[in-house]
């Protein structure tokens, strides 16, 4: 048809390299918007936003400088003497085996998260998973106990940026109590960086030791956010080998996967979204010097080529795999399938 009106091929020409082009820059705007999240989530800099627009940096002004009355604290008992226990984990109606430690008052499993104690009466401790935070919206504090709190703004400011949680101040009525039932507060502990998963009802901690940098924290809210240990997963066996003859015999236990004892080879998991992930921020690190018998060799062994990162364990940024799941938790639309 072109071929028969010379005028008209060159304005349906003129006409289909403009919708061309402009398909082409909508998709990349778009792109740019979603990527944007992958950008920083990959970057290997500090773990502060570079993005972060006038809105968010008041917000986390105000949460850094907000002063909470002590009677809205959550309260912990410092102790670090742990003792070994039992009990059962719910995860998606599954009832798993574990073992845990007490550390103080803080039911701890798998070194770093803080169990959640149902209110049902069993033989055994019983913990149950949460739920994620409403509309992703999380009210925190700092405690004003808590030495070097920028490490916390940079964590928050990262996470910000490269997800769609936002994170406000606790609101407070004219007597300075909480306005907010559920809210959570960073708090100084002296051994443990640690945290529940997801959201408990109430107020909650996200305990920080005076090692713990932005990377850690980063970590910490990717529990919060409702994300398990990687290594975890059912499937795990294909893709890492646990080095027990180097593990402690105390540590051994969190070393374990999260399966369905009635169906233990299954490769679904109640802890895994998507496909296994070696540069999940939420992965243990290869080598260890606190579960490792001796520390210059591995805990846990990667059985393919680490792709995408430099090494298991890494405390930099969230991979895709860890936004894509967090984008899945809080339903909205992953930045890649």
């Amino acid at each position: 048809m072109y071929a028969k009106n010379t005028e008209l091929n060159k304005i349906d020409t003129r006409y289909e390299l403009l919708l061309l082009t402009s398909v082409v820059l909508l998709i990349f705007m778009n792109t740019t918007i979603i990527q944007g999240y992958v950008l920083a989530a990959n970057s290997t800099s500090n773990l502060t936003a570079p993005s972060n627009n006038i809105s968010s940096t008041n917000v986390l002004a105000s949460i850094k400088n907000q002063k909470l009355d002590a009677s809205i604290l959550p309260t912990l008992n410092a102790s670090v003497q742990k003792v070994a226990k039992t009990g059962t984990l719910e995860i998606n109606k599954t009832q798993i085996p574990i073992k845990y430690d007490k550390v103080g008052n803080l039911p701890i499993f798998e070194d770093d998260i803080i169990l959640t104690r149902s209110n049902e009466k069993a033989a055994v401790d019983k913990f149950i998973t949460s739920h994620p935070w409403t509309n992703g919206t999380i009210p925190v504090g700092i405690h004003p106990d808590l030495q070097n709190k920028e490490r916390v703004i940079n964590a928050l400011s990262y996470v910000m940026s490269t997800t769609p949680i936002k994170f406000k101040p606790i609101e407070l009525d004219a007597n300075n109590k909480p306005v907010d039932h559920n809210y959570i507060v960073f708090i100084p502990h002296p051994e443990k960086c640690s945290s529940n998963v997801g959201m408990v009802g109430g107020p909650q901690a996200i305990t920080v030791a005076d090692w713990c940098q932005p990377g850690n924290l980063v970590h910490e809210i990717g529990h919060l956010l409702g994300l398990w240990h990687e290594q975890t997963r059912c499937d795990r066996d294909q893709y890492v080998t646990v080095e027990k003859d180097n593990i402690k015999p105390d540590w051994l236990s969190q070393f374990s996967a999260l399966c369905d004892p009635n169906n233990p080879n299954s490769e679904d998991s109640p802890t895994s979204f998507g496909k296994y992930d070696y540069c999940s921020i939420m992965h243990y690190p290869g080598f260890s010097n606190t579960a490792a018998i001796d520390p210059t060799k591995p805990v846990i062994t990667p059985t393919h080529p680490v792709v995408g990162c430099k090494q298991i364990g890494q405390r930099e940024a969230y991979s895709q795999g860890d936004l894509n799941a967090i984008f899945n938790i809080y339903s909205l639309t992953s930045t890649q399938k």
